[in-house]
């Protein structure tokens, strides 16, 4: 749904969420927890607007979901509350 509108080839963040999305497809959830540790890592050393924050965190969000949603609620849920 959110695709990359708004990030921009400038942004310094627009540069992470590509590796990140091949680390999310490969489907490995504790990869994904470090990626997402170093993308935390990224967002407070260079303070983006909040905007592209949300924006980049929801797309991630929403990419997890979409690789593990054949799991059952529970499952997924407790992936959710992982991340």
């Amino acid at each position: 749904f959110y695709g990359m509108v708004g990030l921009q080839q400038a942004d310094p963040l627009f540069q992470y969420y590509e590796p990140m999305y091949r680390v999310i497809i490969q489907g490995n959830i504790n990869q994904i927890l470090d990626e997402l540790d170093l993308l935390k890592g990224v967002v407070l050393s260079h303070t983006p607007r909040i905007s592209i924050t949300k924006q980049l965190f929801i797309q991630f969000m929403m990419d997890v979901y979409h690789l593990f949603e054949h799991l059952k609620p529970d499952d997924m849920t407790s992936i959710i509350k992982e991340i």
